[in-house]
């Protein structure tokens, strides 16, 4: 398999799918009604929709900017996904074990990219570009 395929497959489907099976065998999402919580929308976009961007950029030797862009940008997915699972699980009283799961998923390595840069790592990092580069500031935005 892709490379690509399966950085999507593993840091987005996998975990994801995960949590909606667990909420559904928990009782706190309905299997009758696939898209009767906006949560199960959310999964849908991120399973068939950037599932297939993942997939065609793997074919197209594409790149997840858009994934990656949306899950970022705070406008889909990601952002989503914690936020909708917490108000799934609050409303069936499970809110504090689900937070923990979300938590725990999200300080994953995989996920420290949503954090930003400490004024170390900053550092850090303007000194490689300064070496590799040999400048004195990083290239342009």
């Amino acid at each position: 398999m892709n490379s690509l395929v399966t950085l999507y497959n593993e840091k987005f489907a996998v975990p994801s799918k995960g949590i909606i099976d667990e909420m559904t065998k928990q009782g706190l999402l309905n299997p009758k009604s696939p898209f009767g919580d906006p949560l199960q929308w959310t999964f849908y976009e991120l399973w068939h929709h950037e599932g297939r961007r993942a997939r065609h950029g793997a074919s197209m030797m594409g790149r997840l900017h858009p994934l990656a862009r949306h899950v970022r940008g705070g406008e889909a997915l990601l952002h989503e996904v914690p936020a909708e699972v917490l108000e799934v699980a609050e409303r069936g009283g499970k809110g504090e074990e689900w937070k923990k799961k979300v938590d725990a998923l999200m300080a994953q390595d995989q996920h420290v990219w949503q954090k930003g840069m400490t004024p170390e790592e900053a550092r850090a990092l303007q000194k490689a570009y300064e070496q590799r580069y040999d400048e004195k500031a990083a290239p342009s935005k």
